[in-house]
């Protein structure tokens, strides 16, 4: 459980950023303080997010962690839906599903005796 909610972790700074990136993109053409601001929190969250991969790949096993970023396709189709930007359709929820279902067969068929 705890390699899924580190792995989780990464994914929300990861769509984090995406969301103070998007905002920034619709702040006025110019480049001013308050996006450069924006941009240089971005930078600096990601440094975060790339020590924490560090830290997760050293302790835990590559090919168990990774997959589980999957779930930022099914978190993130969720966020457009709150901000009213994703038309829900069905090959999108199918498509939610089988990635839902795969994560959830991926983390049930072997669990490691030190998560």
């Amino acid at each position: 459980m705890k390699k899924f909610l580190l792995v989780l972790s990464t994914v929300l700074i990861t769509i984090s950023t995406s969301l103070i990136l998007d905002y920034a993109a619709w702040q006025n053409q110019s480049i001013d303080t308050r996006v450069a601001a924006l941009l240089a929190a971005v930078i600096v969250i990601n440094f975060l997010k790339f020590s924490l991969w560090g830290w997760i790949h050293k302790h835990f096993d590559v090919s168990k962690t990774y997959p589980i970023t999957a779930i930022f396709f099914p978190l993130i189709l969720i966020v457009s839906i709150i901000k009213g930007e994703a038309e829900v359709t069905w090959l999108k929820l199918v498509g939610v599903l089988l990635i839902t279902l795969g994560l959830i067969l991926f983390h049930r068929k072997k669990q490691d005796p030190a998560v």
